[in-house]
């Protein structure tokens, strides 16, 4: 990441250099290229308090804060990297001249940060004068101009804008081949971006070209074991893998996969990315022993990496219940049927729920239900919901003096933008717990005690919608943006989550169509704004996911269901007991018929019902669903 101060900016060395600054620096650096960022922030931290001693005007005080910001960045904190992107920047601008190179590294390092926030306009703008800048000390023709070229490509193929991406990475293409020549490794980074926007396109067998001519070139230039050579193996399996080519991904994931144990090391988290990837390849296969022993193994590694309880983690978990659900399902399947006398003797009676009327027909007068609720009807089920097309793959980034993925703050060239994050992982819709009443002392709960109800009541439950769900497709920046809204959600840091989430659905209403992804989007700010207490923004936000995914999938999806739930937990809230009711019964429906569904979803709409039977007194059929929800 950082350099030694000859490689990065020239200074006469009328300062002699503190004791322990440069050994923080290679540190910092070590760290920070293994993703212990916590780690490589003592060590730079350590670097500047160092550094100071050259003086604030000193090149190498700037450098040090330059990668310290880019710890930051790299670990999200953003709010920590700018200021410091700035000052360095500020800093540069005074020793170097506004027209330096040096400015031109930390602008493009800056503009990566803020194309990571979804700042496309001001990332433009700083690469776009990096590159100016580059032009007039440089030349047109200067090979790190290709660098920044490409990089600003990027960020366009981020927003979907292939039109002005595809000259950029041609005119890359072109200073390389003219410099560098046809077999060289950049020119075969041009390639595997141009072969991802193909992919993104839907362009297969272009993309397959692409990504074979700059596997090809890398292979003999880097060496087969290079962990370049692995992110091209990458993208060509993804590509094979959403075209169902199983066959052929999964050898190349698991080449991918030994090429960066050898680089990376066995446990590092990038490891249980590759892990993961196989994993999916694995299970489409059916050979669900060693997509468990992939989720296994990358479950272990995020848990050292990240602790118990990271997102990360949980998704992993999801992932792997998902598999054993489905081994279960596999083994009852082929299992020999009992007689259906003795499968009779031992049925236990199920407690009933009321059946919901085949439309919703809500009263005129109710602000929150829309007439558009009666295009959901509940009749021949099962039918399978239609899979939307690919995620967000691997990019790789543009040419650098350090690993894919990895940022130099000050190398001879512009930083890289870092690698694009790997395929989203399987999730489940999941709650998003709200504040509920108590049950007050001596309430009558039809037999159970009051934290029994509570625990069904724990539910006045809102459903989001995963970002990782594999049904979504987003253009990156509103996949990054939703992910860390969601992350944010999570913890309670609601105004900072719906900030993301409004930008992510600025860049959805941007395309051309109105995807899946749009409705989830919707339905999450939806539960972020309910929990603020902007109910009736909520409920148009729920609305108009709803009308999304009744065009998209038809009425009888899992997110349709959630859609439902959400608007019915508004209802109760109003204490509107009759349409709660009607939508929750509808949801638990869907639920129950869905081939998609799962049972933590059908458990937040049994929970909602305790309590809105609660509420109005009804605590027979209260107890009946607490009965249900502890046998699951």
């Amino acid at each position: 990441m950082a350099n030694t101060p000859s490689q990065t900016d020239r200074f006469s060395g009328a300062n002699p250099e503190p004791r322990g600054w440069q050994e923080h620096l290679s540190a910092g650096k070590r760290a920070y290229e293994e993703a212990r960022f916590r780690e490589a922030e003592r060590e730079y931290k350590a670097a500047l308090q160092a550094a100071e001693a050259f003086g604030p005007k000193d090149p190498r005080f700037a450098s040090t804060l330059n990668d310290l910001a880019e710890v930051y960045r790299a670990d999200g904190r953003y709010n920590k990297a700018e200021p410091l992107f700035l000052q360095a920047l500020a800093l540069r601008e005074e020793t170097h001249g506004s027209e330096s190179i040096q400015v031109a590294h930390t602008l493009n390092n800056l503009a990566a940060l803020y194309a990571a926030q979804g700042r496309f306009a001001e990332a433009e703008k700083n690469y776009q004068r990096a590159i100016q800048i580059q032009e007039n000390v440089l030349g047109s023709e200067d090979d790190s101009l290709g660098a920044s070229l490409n990089n600003l490509a990027l960020l366009y193929k981020q927003q979907n804008n292939f039109a002005a991406a595809l000259p950029l990475f041609q005119r890359a293409l072109n200073i390389w081949l003219k410099s560098l020549g046809a077999e060289h490794p950049h020119v075969a980074t041009i390639l595997n971006n141009l072969g991802a926007v193909c992919h993104a396109q839907g362009e297969f067998k272009e993309a397959e070209s692409l990504f074979k001519q700059g596997l090809a070139i890398k292979e003999k230039a880097l060496g087969s074991q290079h962990p370049e050579v692995a992110t091209i193996l990458s993208n060509l399996a993804e590509l094979y893998s959403d075209q169902k080519r199983y066959a052929e991904a999964r050898p190349l994931f698991e080449r991918m996969l030994a090429i960066d144990e050898t680089s990376w090391g066995p446990e590092h988290p990038e490891i249980a990315s590759d892990l993961n990837q196989l994993a999916r390849v694995c299970e489409a296969q059916g050979d669900y022993t060693r997509a468990e022993e992939c989720y296994q193994r990358a479950l272990e590694i995020r848990e050292k990496a990240f602790g118990p309880d990271h997102a990360q983690v949980r998704k992993i978990r999801d992932k792997l219940a998902a598999l054993y659900r489905l081994q279960s399902q596999s083994a009852v399947a082929n299992f020999p049927p009992e007689p259906a006398a003795s499968v009779q003797e031992r049925r236990e009676p199920e407690p009933e729920v009321a059946p919901a009327p085949e439309k919703i027909a809500p009263p005129k007068e109710s602000v929150i239900i829309k007439p558009l609720l009666e295009q959901v009807e509940l009749s021949d089920f099962p039918v399978e919901s239609p899979r939307l097309a690919i995620t967000e793959i691997p990019l790789e980034s543009a040419p650098r003096a350090v690993e894919e993925g990895k940022r130099s703050g000050d190398s001879s060239e512009p930083a890289a933008l870092p690698r694009a994050p790997q395929r989203a992982e399987e999730a489940q819709a999941k709650p998003l717990v709200e504040p509920h009443p108590v049950t007050r002392q001596g309430e009558k709960t039809g037999g159970h005690s009051p934290a029994q109800v509570e625990a069904a009541k724990s539910a006045r439950r809102i459903i989001l919608i995963p970002a990782s769900q594999p049904d979504l497709r987003r253009p990156s920046a509103a996949q990054n943006l939703s992910e860390l809204a969601e992350r944010y959600a999570e913890e309670g840091r609601l105004a900072e989550a719906e900030k993301l989430y409004e930008g992510s659905l600025a860049i959805e209403k941007s395309m051309s169509s109105q995807e899946a992804s749009t409705g989830a989007t919707l339905n999450n700010l939806g539960c972020v704004r309910k929990a603020e207490g902007q109910v009736e923004d909520a409920a148009r936000l729920f609305q108009e996911s709803l009308a999304i995914w009744l065009k998209t999938f038809g009425p009888r999806h899992v997110w349709v269901a959630a859609a439902l739930n959400n608007l019915a937990s508004l209802c109760l809230e109003r204490q509107a007991y009759p349409e709660a009711e009607a939508l929750y019964q509808q949801s638990l429906r869907i639920c129950e018929n869905a081939p998609q569904s799962d049972s933590s979803q059908r458990a937040v709409i049994l929970g909602n019902l305790v309590e809105l039977y609660s509420s109005q007194g009804r605590h027979r059929e209260a107890a009946a669903l607490i009965e249900r929800l502890q046998r699951r």
